[in-house]
């Protein structure tokens, strides 16, 4: 087992993204997307189902409505990296008054590595499924291109 941390592309793409997410306005937020993004959100009880680049960006911007009005968002731990364009991690998005999310959510970047092609989400315990979903994402596409 190697003492480096776990990173590749996506999981700096993403650091970078909840950093701009955490210093912008609501109606600033701007979605880097790819035309065929989809969110599958596979949590249990409530959750948003099959969410498309057209309703992502609202879905985002619908985080400042709970709680105080100021959600940050923070990445706590990396459980997985495939490739440059594939990570799991573990988030949590913070609403103010005690209130919160926390997640693992599987994301695939697009192969130019700039825009979000794919998000598949599920409960913190879920981590065998989160792992599982990775190595599917990588099996989806050319392992050269991964």
């Amino acid at each position: 087992m190697s003492d480096e941390p776990l990173t590749n592309a996506a999981v700096e793409f993403m650091r970078a993204t909840i950093l701009d997410m955490n210093l912008m306005e609501r109606d600033e937020y701007f979605a880097p997307l790819t035309d065929d993004f989809v969110l599958d959100d596979r949590r249990s009880g409530f959750n948003n189902g099959l969410i498309d680049a057209a309703t992502y960006p609202e879905l985002i911007r619908s985080t400042w409505d709970v709680g105080s009005g100021r959600p940050n968002w923070s990445i706590l731990e990396v459980i997985a990296v495939r490739g440059r364009r594939i990570a799991a991690m573990m988030v949590v998005i913070g609403y103010g008054n005690d209130m919160h999310t926390d997640a693992i959510i599987c994301v695939r970047l697009d192969p130019q590595v700039r825009r979000l092609q794919r998000v598949v989400t599920f409960d913190i315990d879920a981590r065998d499924a989160a792992i599982a979903e990775v190595d599917r994402m990588l099996a989806e596409i050319d392992a050269g291109d991964a």
